[in-house]
């Protein structure tokens, strides 16, 4: 695996795209896989990838996660396990699909954070 910078110049600007790669052979043919993207991280973050990769060893996060308001969880767990006692989630559809899920976590969202569908899609926890 490597860290891949790719630079693309159009009408006079200048897009910069970071990714971890991996070579691999395939009928003979030299090919490549992108395993993760980086261009969002900052700097120094992404050199740390790029040592640990230099190193032989597996990347690790550089910052945990961080929980910023633990209520919403408590609540949203709290309320889907009603929706499950219920039978809310088996009454929408039988099997699970996957937008099934969507749409648990979308009434869950909708009766939790009371606002439009628009501003659930918004919410960031930090």
């Amino acid at each position: 695996m490597y860290v891949e910078t790719n630079r693309l110049h159009r009408h006079g600007k200048t897009y910069r795209t970071v990714t971890v790669r991996e070579s691999f052979r395939s009928d003979g043919q030299v090919r490549h896989r992108t395993i993760a993207n980086l261009t969002d991280l900052p700097e120094h973050a992404i050199a740390a990838v790029q040592q640990a990769l230099r190193l032989g060893h597996t990347p690790v996060p550089v910052s945990p996660p961080q929980v910023g308001a633990s209520r919403e969880y408590g609540a949203s767990l709290a309320l889907l396990s009603i929706i499950r006692e219920l039978g809310l989630d088996q009454m929408i559809y039988s099997r699970k699909e996957p937008w099934r899920q969507d749409l648990l976590a979308l009434i869950v969202g909708r009766i939790v954070f009371q606002g439009s569908k628009l501003a659930l899609t918004a919410i960031r926890f930090t």
